[in-house]
């Protein structure tokens, strides 16, 4: 897949689903292994859904996975070396005493996927992207203990109780969820403990993962934009004046919840004053309760995985950010921006990005607020300008992956110059 150097190191990624349709956090490891991909021979093991019935013929489902595959090929192109994918099916999965987002992701066919290409390939690195897909290298450090593994952790946020969707529940229903949440804190802290390096996007998250996983190593790499990517910044004249946007993966449940309180609570008081404003939720996986918001709702649309977000985040008026839990650094907001989309958020959303409120974003907490913000942004054009201006340089200045890029080129020489048994092969 593209005319790259084989005597460059070689990392395999292991993902728990592919950097394709993006959401935000599918796009950094698609933009980090392009940014890199000039040092580093990166290999993909991924899982792929299926794309074909569960009763269609073997057969009729390889062809469906092959041309989903090929659909997808010019974005892998000069990114990854080369691509594996391995489908997921629940009757695959293995039992383990993992907490139950991760347990769904671990299966016989990855696992012997992993074995196979790590026996019959040289790599200098294994990169896990997202913790769900640890536990594989539990097994792989015995077979292969002197391969350096490293973990990117996107959000610490799992491992709280009251800013997970532990929050939203109540009675009952949070005593009964209570060993699953301390099957969560002890997984973490086990996981992190077993790689020789963990990623994690904030300052704050590796104080956090120093008190949860003492002596684990952990290295700061916030996420980034990719400015060559988000190219460019239409005006407002181009773009749909009362369109609202949000762009994520909504089985991760922070995402679906701010969706949900968006539509349920900030989205009426909107429409009280503005009746023409519509919502676009976009992006992998909507849930049934996402889908339901659009079923009577013509002003709400669920569009799904698209292939490329550039195509509503630069057409909508706003970006919405109403996130209440989680933590790290949100790309979507920085693509947004990038975008010369103003964007209103939650503090929290903002939490890892730092942009001046008022400034280069909008910011509000409660429902009422942030309605009364996004009827600002839409009802006032100047503010839009300056808005659109300065979160476009705000992110030029402080967010490009141009800069990342070194922070996590520096990250792979430490650990493959430290790590017993690493490849020599170091990029010059």
């Amino acid at each position: 897949m593209g005319s790259l150097d084989f005597g460059k190191p070689r990392i395999l990624i292991l993902t728990p689903w592919r950097p394709l349709p993006f959401d935000a956090g599918s796009r950094r490891v698609w933009t980090a292994c392009r940014s890199l991909a000039d040092r580093y021979d990166f290999h993909l093991l991924t899982y792929h859904a299926p794309q074909a019935p569960p009763e269609a013929a073997p057969a009729q489902a390889a062809r469906a996975a092959a041309s989903d595959l090929a659909r997808q090929s010019s974005f892998f192109r000069g990114v990854f070396r080369e691509v594996t994918t391995v489908e997921q099916r629940d009757a695959d999965v293995v039992s383990g005493p993992w907490p139950q987002e991760v347990r769904r992701f671990q299966t016989s066919r990855m696992g012997e996927a992993l074995t196979r290409l790590l026996s019959s390939r040289r790599f200098d690195a294994v990169h896990v992207e997202f913790d769900l897909m640890a536990p594989y290298v539990w097994t792989l450090k015995e077979r292969f203990p002197g391969l350096p593994c490293l973990l990117t952790h996107h959000d610490l946020g799992s491992v709280s109780f009251f800013r997970s969707y532990f929050r939203e529940m109540t009675g009952w229903r949070r005593v009964l969820r209570l060993p699953d949440w301390a099957r969560r804190v002890a997984f973490t802290s086990r996981a992190c403990r077993r790689f020789d390096c963990v990623v994690v996007l904030t300052d704050a998250d590796r104080r956090r993962l120093r008190w949860l996983a003492p002596g684990a190593d952990a290295a700061v790499v916030p996420t980034g934009v990719d400015l060559g990517h988000f190219s460019s910044a239409p005006p407002r004249a181009t773009r749909r004046p009362k369109s609202l946007v949000y762009v994520g993966h909504y089985p991760h449940y922070p995402n679906e919840d701010a969706v949900l309180w968006f539509a349920r609570s900030i989205l009426p008081l909107v429409w009280a004053r503005d009746p023409e404003v519509e919502f676009q939720i976009v992006g992998t996986g909507p849930t049934a309760a996402i889908r339901e918001l659009a079923r009577d709702e013509p002003r709400i649309e669920v569009t799904g995985p698209v292939d490329d977000v550039r195509d509503y985040e630069e057409k909508a008026a706003v970006m919405v950010a109403p996130l209440r839990l989680g933590k790290g650094i949100k790309g979507k907001i920085l693509e947004g921006m990038a975008s010369g989309t103003p964007v209103v958020a939650t503090s929290l959303a903002n939490e890892g990005i730092g942009a001046g409120p008022g400034r280069e974003i909008l910011l509000a907490d409660d429902a009422a607020s942030f309605a009364a913000q996004l009827l600002r942004v839409l009802s006032d054009g100047a503010l839009w300008d300056r808005l659109s201006e300065a979160g476009r340089a705000f992110v030029e200045a402080r967010h490009s992956w141009t800069k990342r890029a070194e922070e996590l080129d520096a990250v792979y020489r430490r650990v493959l110059k430290t790590s017993h048994g690493a490849s020599t092969l170091l990029p010059i």
